[in-house]
């Protein structure tokens, strides 16, 4: 456990959509369902490996078939994070988001580790599996509670790895939520599709939690917004980072995250949030700097807008 994707290693994704575990949205009284997320975790572990087994017949070089074989990746994440906080109310980056990211992985990883245990019951331990070096493990003693250690004990696990949190970038595009842990990157922005002939479109987008939220309170402005819509282009980057360390603490593999800056962001400033970074103990992180010389696929440039494209939402 907590070790790199090996070479060959599957990388078998599968993400859970926070945002539908929100009770009474917009609302005082709006709250998490930690308990559908549990068992709705221990679905999406069982699903995914009964994914691994069927595919591994499809793979096409065999160091692929030995590494899979033998320690049997799985990477259960997350995407609409943001939106849920937005929900609830709650700030992107506050001390309220930073508990609740830390809750919503400390649930997942004991679910899904207790799915995993269940599963090597009725078929078995990865082929790599040591109980000595497991049941010792730093990650383990920390992130698990008595049932889930004691199943772990009695059965050991199906999967080496178990949680890891993708961009989900094209999947929360389709379903219009926040992909990843990331922020919601801004209220309205610009979006490029690239095709292959070599010419890019551009597209006006509206957020649709954003949407959603001043439909219902019949807001007509974006400044009107209250504070707790945060984007991540407003966002300090030390909250930005605080809040990939609280999902790190509870995921076994990677996690992927992007820290966007303004354009005028200094190089001391670049220095800082690394090293800032580093004290909190990430794994790493991503800095992307507004109208850098790359285009990022999300961007605020609306000179790069195509003329009568018309509008969407993502």
């Amino acid at each position: 456990m907590e070790k790199p994707l090996p070479k060959g290693g599957s990388c078998l994704l599968g993400s859970i959509n926070l945002d539908k575990y929100v009770n009474n949205s917009f609302e005082d009284t709006a709250d998490f369902d930690f308990k559908e997320l549990f068992a709705d975790s221990q679905t999406a572990v069982k699903f995914l490996d009964e994914i691994l087994e069927e595919g591994m017949q499809y793979l096409p070089l065999e160091e692929q078939m030995e590494s899979v074989t033998k320690y049997r990746q799985i990477g259960l994440g997350i995407m609409g994070f943001a939106d849920a906080l937005i929900r609830m109310k709650i700030r992107y980056g506050s001390k309220q988001s930073v508990e609740l990211a830390e809750k919503i992985t400390h649930t997942m990883i004991n679910s899904a580790l207790q799915q995993s245990a269940i599963l090597a019951k009725k078929y078995g331990t990865y082929p790599a599996y040591n109980k000595k070096y497991v049941m010792a493990s730093p990650f383990l003693k920390f992130v698990a509670t008595k049932d889930t250690l004691a199943l772990v004990e009695q059965y050991g696990l199906r999967n080496a790895e178990l949680l890891s949190i993708a961009p989900t970038g094209s999947l929360s595009t389709m379903i219009g939520i926040s992909g990843g842990l990331e922020a919601i990157f801004n209220n309205s922005y610009t979006r490029k599709t690239e095709t292959l002939n070599g010419e890019d479109t551009y597209y006006k987008v509206f957020t649709p939690i954003v949407k959603e939220y001043m439909d219902r309170f019949k807001i007509n402005k974006e400044t009107d917004l209250p504070d707790f819509f945060v984007t991540a282009m407003t966002l300090n980057y030390k909250e930005r980072i605080d809040v990939q360390s609280a999902f790190q603490k509870y995921i076994d593999a990677s996690i992927s995250s992007t820290v966007n800056v303004p354009e005028e962001f200094t190089v001391d400033e670049v220095e800082d949030l690394y090293m800032y970074a580093w004290k909190k103990g990430l794994k790493g992180t991503t800095l992307f700097r507004d109208s850098c010389a790359r285009l990022g696929i999300l961007t605020n440039d609306t000179k790069k807008m195509v003329e009568n494209e018309g509008e969407c939402s993502t």
